[in-house]
């Protein structure tokens, strides 16, 4: 009679095969989506990318590389890793200063897969600006002009501002453009403010404003000129 340790070593051996099989030819989940947020920035501030997965990442985990359209203006990792039994992973993308608006296209890779996400750079722009203006019912003064910008400036960005009064139907205006130094985010231009005109106790309205593109941001006021002394 034949021996049965043979065949029991066999079945043994193929339900251990048939155990590991799943285990070995398991696929790793597919890249699903990557996205920015906030998607639409002004140059120069961080953002941060999300690489998602349709699945969670094998015990090993998952690298994911990255690759960027435009890495001058928006340098991302070689790579990032989705952690073991996570299905999501994040980086930061720290944006340069534009002078003109940008498109970056970036890309997340995995062997043959990959997924693209547009990530929207502005040039600076006027948040808000401010107006300080010494008695203009005095006499010919010049004044300050402070504005604050939506992001750091690139070289070679210039804010044009304007300033001036009205009063008894006559307009008094100035214009001023100054250079921003690179990397700032805020500053000044003097601008020249003209006198009231006489008689006096007329309503004067000052105005100011400043602009990179339009539209401009401004600033508007009115004052009343007193007695003027004898």
């Amino acid at each position: 009679m034949p021996s049965l340790i043979p065949w029991a070593l066999t079945l043994a051996v193929s339900a251990l095969l048939a155990l590991h099989v799943p285990l070995s030819y398991a696929q790793e989940p597919a890249l699903k989506a990557l996205r920015f947020d906030p998607a639409t920035v002004p140059g120069g501030h961080r953002v941060q990318g999300t690489v998602e997965l349709t699945g969670a990442a094998g015990p090993g985990g998952l690298a994911i590389a990255l690759a960027s359209g435009s890495p001058q203006l928006a340098p991302v990792p070689a790579s990032v890793t989705v952690a073991p039994g996570a299905s999501r992973a994040t980086f930061a993308v720290d944006t340069r200063a534009v002078i003109e608006d940008e498109t970056v296209e970036i890309k997340a890779l995995v062997s043959t897969q990959s997924v693209e996400a547009e990530l929207r750079l502005r040039k600076p722009a006027v948040q808000h600006v401010t107006l300080a203006a010494p008695s203009i019912c005095d006499g010919v003064h010049d004044g300050t002009l402070r504005y604050l910008l939506s992001g750091p400036a690139p070289a070679g960005l210039k804010v044009v501002a304007r300033a001036g009064v009205e009063s008894g139907g006559a307009r008094y205006f100035s214009d001023s453009a100054e250079a921003v130094p690179a990397g700032a985010s805020e500053g000044t231009i003097r601008v020249s403010l003209a006198r009231c005109t006489k008689p006096l106790k007329e309503r004067c309205e000052i105005a100011g404003w400043a602009r990179i593109n339009s539209p401009a941001m401004g600033i508007t006021f009115t004052a009343s000129c007193g007695a003027a002394p004898d």
